[in-house]
Order: C-alpha cells, then sequence, then structure tokens
C-alpha cells in the first residue's frame, strides 16, 4: 500500500505471498480431474532430485498424480503377474527412488517410471529413509521370517540390496520392549523414531557392523502410536 502503483507493481493479488526476492505463489487446494474411487491405504508426495513432484497414492494398486488425474503406475506381487491387494501401504523416497512398502511385497519407482517388484526385499507394513537407508518394520523376509516387532535395513546407499550381509551393512533386528508389532516409523533429524502402540523408540546409525542400527526406549510411560498416521 505504500508503493505507487506502476509499471511491474501488483495491485491485487489472490494466492499469492510474499518472499526475499519477491512474490511467489502460496499452497492451494487443487481437485484432481479424475478421482479414483477405492480406499486409500496410504499417499506420499515428494520431489526428485531433477525438482520433479510426484504424488502417489495406494489403493491395492499403485497411482500416480498427472495433470489429467491418477494413472495406475504398477502393484504389488508375489509371483510373475499374481497382483495381490494389500491392507495398508507406506511409502519411502531414496534419491530418484520411491518405495512401496506392504505385507505382501515392495515394490520401486526410479526417476518416476511405474512401481515394479523389488527382489529379495522384505515385506513390511511400516517404512521410511534415513542415513543413506530404507528401513523397514514389521517384516517377513526369507531369512527372518515374520518379526511383527522385527526392522531390517537395505544395504547403505543402495535400497536395491536386501541381502541382509553385514559387509553392506544391511542388517535386521527386533525391538523387544512392549507388545505388539511395530506401528509406525518416521526419521526426525538425524535419528527414526519407531512406534509400538505402548512404545516409543529412538534409533541413530552406528557406524560399522554388526549393529548398524542402535534403538532405545524413550521415557517410561506406556506413550506410542496405534498406526503409521
Amino acid at each position: 500500500p505504500d508503493v505507487d502503483a506502476g509499471p511491474g507493481s501488483l495491485s491485487h493479488c489472490e494466492s499469492m505471498h510474499g518472499y526475499d526476492l519477491g512474490m511467489e505463489s502460496a499452497p492451494v487446494y487443487l481437485r484432481s480431474a479424475a478421482g479414483v474411487s477405492a480406499r486409500p491405504l496410504g499417499a506420499a508426495s515428494g520431489r526428485l532430485l531433477d525438482g520433479t513432484h510426484f504424488v502417489v497414492m495406494s489403493t491395492g494398486a499403485l497411482w500416480r498424480l498427472s495433470p489429467s488425474g491418477w494413472q495406475i503406475a504398477g502393484g504389488f506381487v508375489t509371483a510373475p503377474g499374481s497382483y495381490i491387494p494389500p491392507t495398508t501401504t507406506s511409502f519411502a523416497q531414496f534419491g530418484n527412488s520411491v518405495l512401496a512398502a506392504s505385507e505382501v511385497s515392495m515394490a520401486r519407482s526410479a526417476n518416476g517410471a511405474d512401481f515394479v517388484p523389488l527382489a529379495g526385499a522384505p515385506r513390511a507394513r511400516v517404512s521410511c529413509s534415513q542415513a543413506g537407508f530404507v528401513l523397514a518394520f514389521d517384516i517377513d523376509h526369507a531369512a527372518t521370517g515374520v518379526l511383527r516387532n522385527g526392522w531390517m535395513c537395505s544395504a547403505q546407499h543402495d535400497e536395491t540390496d536386501w541381502s541382509r550381509d553385514a559387509a553392506v551393512y544391511s542388517v535386521s533386528g527386533v525391538l523387544i520392549q512392549g507388545s505388539g508389532p511395530i506401528t509406525a516409523a518416521l526419521p526426525l533429524g538425524p535419528y527414526v523414531i519407531a512406534y509400538k502402540a505402548d512404545r516409543t523408540f529412538i534409533g541413530r546409525h552406528d557406524p560399522g557392523a554388526p549393529y548398524v542400527w542402535a534403538w532405545d526406549v524413550i521415557g517410561s510411560q506406556e506413550i506410542g502410536a496405534q498406526g503409521p498416521d
């Protein structure tokens, strides 16, 4: 209001705000041109290394949001051509890869391409990325069996390697304290916070084999998370 109107001035605008170099668009709600009728089981958004934004979602099938609406981008398989819908899906971004984890299988989208099965990866209801690893929780893997209180990490700096080989820092373990399965996990600063319904754990990367990740219970009260959200 204290600047005279003239060339280059904005006398009226909507959904804009100022920043140190001028004005920019503020976040606004946009309705997709085409919806999906099935119930969402999980979703994620982010930005690839070239700056491209992405929005992905699971309804059992995997979807990617495009300018024209939601487009099928793969699914979860247990055998070639055998697509099975999960009951939940957790997404984790790792550089130019987006991983979708479920109790059926884990799938990976590289460089914005469709999701394809990730061989050797565990089935997992919870996942996140931190310190050059992808971590999976509430797992089922050929080397561990079903571990509802278990976790496993990929090789460091390689989200495709789940060999459970300490030489590449791909290891697994369990969170003993508390009851029930691991329900959620999120990165926080340099740490990972993992939850059961009645416990909260803090994990930190412990360089070197055989431990790789060290976990401690936060507090003495029975405080946790009932689900991933």
